[in-house]
Order: structure tokens, then sequence, then C-alpha cells
């Protein structure tokens, strides 16, 4: 898991258990954190349009496919572990659309896994 700094608020998806426990543990290991249901789209736009401090997203490939879909997304950073398990979950749906990204920041952690940032090369 990426580290995310108090300046930061962390959004997940209300999912399998209860708000009341999403919120306890994200608060908890990340300081303030926000639930959303409904159209995801439309409310991390809201969000994002707020005061304040940078969103993340930790661990919802649906949210971060749906905020793709809407051009939400200012950042990635994506963590390549030294281990092949075989399997896993698409980030990026297979819809044939070209969303060239750029290099913003690199680093290698003492594990040897690399810690990519990129941003969309066009908005």
């Amino acid at each position: 898991m990426l580290p995310v700094s108090g300046s930061s608020r962390v959004v997940h998806v209300a999912g399998a258990t209860t708000e009341a426990e999403f919120d306890g543990f994200y608060t908890a290991h990340f300081g303030a954190s926000t639930v959303l249901q409904g159209d995801l789209g439309e409310a991390v736009l809201a969000l994002k349009q707020e005061e304040g401090k940078d969103l993340y997203v930790l661990g919802s490939t649906e949210l971060v496919r749906t905020l793709i879909e809407h051009d939400l997304v200012d950042e990635f950073r994506v963590m390549i572990d030294p281990l092949i398990v075989g399997g896993g979950k698409r980030i990026f749906h297979s819809d044939g659309v070209l969303r060239p990204l750029r290099l913003i920041d690199s680093q290698v952690t003492s594990t040897g896994a690399i810690i990519a940032t990129y941003a969309p090369a066009v908005r």
C-alpha cells in the first residue's frame, strides 16, 4: 500500500462492509476519508471542486475505472512488485481508447518494487 500523507483525503466506495467499519478503518489508518455512494463520477467531481487536500483511491478498480471514464484522474501511482503471481484485476478496460500518459516521477523501494507516477499526457 502506498503511503498517504496527512494532507490528503482517502476516497473509497461503500461495499461489502458497513460504512461505520469503513470510516473507522480508514480514519484510523489514513485520517479524513469519504464513503462514496450513488453516481461515483458526480460524487468525485464534487469532491475535486472543494478546496483542500488531494484525493486518493486505494484498492478499488471499479472506482478507478469510473474515474478514468469520466476523465477525473489527475495522476496514477502504480506499484510494480518484483513478483509474478499469474493473475489479478485489470485497472484499465479493453475499450480501445488511447489514453497517453507521461511519467512524472519514479522510485525504487528497498525491496525492488517500482513506484511510478504518471499523469495524462493531454488534458
